[in-house]
Protein backbone atom coordinates (compact mmCIF):
# COMPACT_ATOMS: atom_id res chain seq x y z
CA UNK A 1 0.00 0.00 0.00
CA UNK A 2 1.34 3.30 -0.95
CA UNK A 3 0.00 5.96 1.04
CA UNK A 4 -0.21 9.75 -1.16
CA UNK A 5 0.45 12.82 0.13
CA UNK A 6 -1.52 15.79 -0.35
CA UNK A 7 0.67 17.53 -3.06
CA UNK A 8 1.70 14.09 -5.06
CA UNK A 9 -2.47 13.59 -4.79
CA UNK A 10 -2.85 17.70 -5.92
CA UNK A 11 -0.72 17.38 -9.04
CA UNK A 12 -2.10 14.16 -10.47
CA UNK A 13 -5.28 16.09 -10.02
CA UNK A 14 -3.78 18.83 -12.34
CA UNK A 15 -2.46 16.12 -14.44
CA UNK A 16 -5.78 14.95 -15.27
CA UNK A 17 -7.62 18.23 -15.97
CA UNK A 18 -4.50 20.23 -17.65
CA UNK A 19 -2.60 17.51 -18.86
CA UNK A 20 1.13 16.15 -18.51
CA UNK A 21 2.47 17.84 -21.64
CA UNK A 22 0.89 21.16 -20.93
CA UNK A 23 2.45 21.17 -17.72
CA UNK A 24 5.80 19.75 -18.68
CA UNK A 25 8.97 22.00 -18.57
CA UNK A 26 11.69 20.20 -20.71
CA UNK A 27 14.51 22.42 -18.75
CA UNK A 28 13.73 20.82 -15.64
CA UNK A 29 12.32 17.25 -17.02
CA UNK A 30 14.15 15.45 -14.20
CA UNK A 31 11.99 12.76 -11.62
CA UNK A 32 9.88 9.62 -11.69
CA UNK A 33 7.34 9.19 -14.23
CA UNK A 34 4.24 6.69 -13.75
CA UNK A 35 2.57 6.66 -17.33
CA UNK A 36 -0.58 4.84 -18.08
CA UNK A 37 -0.14 4.02 -22.01
CA UNK A 38 -3.67 3.73 -22.57
CA UNK A 39 -3.82 7.74 -22.06
CA UNK A 40 -2.74 9.32 -25.27
CA UNK A 41 -1.00 12.38 -23.80
CA UNK A 42 0.84 10.01 -21.44
CA UNK A 43 2.14 8.03 -24.41
CA UNK A 44 3.32 11.54 -26.38
CA UNK A 45 4.86 12.57 -23.01
CA UNK A 46 7.10 8.70 -22.74
CA UNK A 47 7.90 9.27 -26.66
CA UNK A 48 9.05 12.77 -25.59
CA UNK A 49 11.29 11.54 -23.19
CA UNK A 50 12.51 9.19 -25.74
CA UNK A 51 13.82 11.57 -27.96
CA UNK A 52 15.25 13.47 -24.82
CA UNK A 53 17.43 10.95 -24.16
CA UNK A 54 18.53 10.03 -27.84
CA UNK A 55 19.83 13.41 -28.22
CA UNK A 56 21.36 13.87 -24.98
CA UNK A 57 22.29 10.15 -23.10
CA UNK A 58 20.67 7.20 -22.80
CA UNK A 59 22.30 6.93 -19.62
CA UNK A 60 19.36 9.97 -18.53
CA UNK A 61 16.65 7.00 -18.65
CA UNK A 62 16.63 4.74 -15.23
CA UNK A 63 14.38 2.32 -13.41
CA UNK A 64 12.62 1.72 -16.73
CA UNK A 65 9.72 -0.64 -15.95
CA UNK A 66 6.98 -1.57 -18.13
CA UNK A 67 4.27 -3.74 -16.62
CA UNK A 68 6.24 -3.62 -13.25
CA UNK A 69 8.60 -5.84 -15.21
CA UNK A 70 12.85 -4.32 -15.12
CA UNK A 71 13.53 -3.55 -19.11
CA UNK A 72 16.71 -4.15 -19.72
CA UNK A 73 17.28 -3.30 -23.27
CA UNK A 74 17.07 0.97 -23.11
CA UNK A 75 18.18 1.34 -26.33
CA UNK A 76 15.94 -0.82 -27.87
CA UNK A 77 13.27 0.67 -25.76
CA UNK A 78 14.05 3.98 -26.64
CA UNK A 79 13.75 3.32 -30.18
CA UNK A 80 10.64 1.96 -29.96
CA UNK A 81 8.68 2.72 -26.70
CA UNK A 82 5.70 0.20 -26.09
CA UNK A 83 2.01 1.59 -27.17
CA UNK A 84 0.43 -0.19 -23.41
CA UNK A 85 0.81 -0.70 -20.51
CA UNK A 86 1.92 0.83 -17.35
CA UNK A 87 5.46 2.48 -17.70
CA UNK A 88 7.72 3.57 -14.73
CA UNK A 89 11.07 5.13 -15.45
CA UNK A 90 12.83 8.11 -13.53
CA UNK A 91 14.49 11.11 -16.02
CA UNK A 92 17.92 12.49 -14.42
CA UNK A 93 19.71 14.32 -16.96
CA UNK A 94 21.96 15.46 -14.20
Amino acid sequence: MTIKTQPEIAFKDLYKRIGILNLFNPYHADGLYELDLAIYEERMMLTLLCEMAKRESIKNIKNIQHNKAPVEDSDGFVKGPPKEGTFTLVFNPN
